[in-house]
């Protein structure tokens, strides 16, 4: 992906999290939603480990 492309990603991301999230999280009520949640657990792979990355200065 060229550069632009991740900026503009990274700015829509941004923008959601400020403006749409914080209604959505509002307005969850996962007890009223959730009827029951199945699934396995999964071992994790330490090496496997993603970080975020940091802004550059």
């Amino acid at each position: 992906m060229a550069e632009g492309g991740r900026g503009r990603f990274s700015a829509a991301r941004r923008r959601y999290a400020a403006e749409q999230l914080p209604a959505l999280r509002g307005r969850a009520v996962p007890g009223d939603d959730v009827c029951s949640l199945t699934g396995r657990l999964l071992p994790l792979e330490p090496d496997w480990t993603v970080l975020p990355v940091r802004p550059r200065s």
